[in-house]
């Protein structure tokens, strides 16, 4: 996740760089993984990508 193609796969909505209709949802836009449950913040990324879906 990131702000240019060239150091991230995912925009800040989680969607692929070269492929706008496709979302990376879950704990798969993430390098690492916590050593605590990430559920809330994985649930926090979705809503904010469906949102930006909704808007567009």
């Amino acid at each position: 996740m990131g702000i240019d193609e060239e150091n991230s796969v995912v925009d800040k909505f989680n969607r692929l760089w070269r492929c706008k209709n496709v979302l990376v949802l879950d704990g798969a836009c993430w390098p690492t993984s916590s050593w605590q449950s990430p559920t809330l913040t994985m649930m926090a990324l979705s809503r904010r990508a469906c949102l930006n879906i909704k808007k567009t």
